[in-house]
């Protein structure tokens, strides 16, 4: 991000196995994925080349409830996901949280319930559950008044849900972080209150000086003791941050400022560190902080 350089989330359109280049962009690959190895990605391929063969379909003629009952069920339950929360299925234009609990209901159908769907023009996931929520007799897919029910309530989980299906930066940022690695398309940071902060890592890399405030994520603290001096023996530590801008991988803490706040910093908190640039390394020395 310090240099412009743009990196995006693994694209199941590409179907490219491994870091790549597209349009000047460097694009992760689907093994990159946590839990998805070559074996997965072959089987996908094959699966997704012979139903857009057999249709005559392009990649943009696809969509999410296509993949869900014509592709999913082939793939094991964790690469679906993975492929999901990554932002490999993003091209769907759907919030990944609404995509992996319509999959997650899709999951609890049995193989002869997918199979009845699968083999009719619905064109959603809900209608699809309406229509095959009767007993086989009165033309549904269900083998008794039970398995009915069953499909009734997933439809009405999915009319009604419990909780709210859209994504927010901090949801998407953990996703990320626990498949790719990091956090590409947030930090999380984005959906707090930052007005207070009046410096940013690229501004801060870029030269700005003064008493200065990023709003950050702490990305890693390396806490040391200090071996020499007054402060011989006392703990200090070195942290690398983060904002939508950039990161940062030098600022400090000395044994202060750790004593004081070292109970609010740790990995992954969301914090105001106010504090200004060091003559001596032109690092980020921490003076205050306070939690976002």
């Amino acid at each position: 991000k310090l240099n412009d350089i743009e990196v995006l989330c693994p694209d199941i359109r590409d179907l490219e196995e491994n870091f790549y280049i597209k349009d000047g962009k460097i694009k992760f690959g689907l093994t990159n994925i946590r839990g998805i190895g070559q074996s997965i990605v072959t089987k996908l391929k094959r699966e997704l080349h012979n139903l857009l063969d057999k249709n005559d379909r392009r990649f943009e003629d696809l969509n999410w409830y296509n993949f869900l009952v014509r592709i999913s069920s082939s793939i094991n339950s964790n690469a679906i996901k993975g492929l999901i929360m990554s932002g490999a299925l993003d091209y769907f234009k759907l919030p990944r949280v609404l995509m992996l609990s319509e999959y997650e209901k899709w999951c609890e159908l049995t193989v002869k319930e997918q199979e009845w769907i699968n083999a009719r023009k619905f064109t959603n996931l809900i209608e699809s559950l309406n229509s095959a929520s009767k007993v086989k007799k009165e033309g549904g897919a269900a083998h008794s008044i039970k398995r009915a029910n069953i499909m009734a309530s997933l439809s009405s989980l999915l009319q009604s849900p419990p909780s709210n299906l859209s994504d927010s930066p901090s949801l998407i940022a953990k996703y990320e972080q626990d498949l790719l690695g990091i956090a590409i398309t947030y930090t999380g940071i984005e959906e707090k209150d930052n007005n207070v902060a009046n410096c940013s890592c690229r501004e801060f890399v870029n030269g700005k000086n003064g008493k200065l405030v990023l709003g950050v994520k702490i990305r890693n603290i390396n806490i040391i003791r200090v071996k020499n001096g007054d402060m011989r023996g006392s703990q200090m530590a070195f942290l690398t941050v983060e904002d939508e801008t950039g990161s940062l991988n030098n600022v400090v803490a000395f044994p202060d400022a750790w004593k004081h706040y070292n109970n609010i910093m740790n990995e992954d908190s969301l914090v105001l560190l106010k504090g200004e640039r060091s003559k001596k390394n032109d690092g980020f020395i921490i003076q205050r902080v306070s939690l976002l």
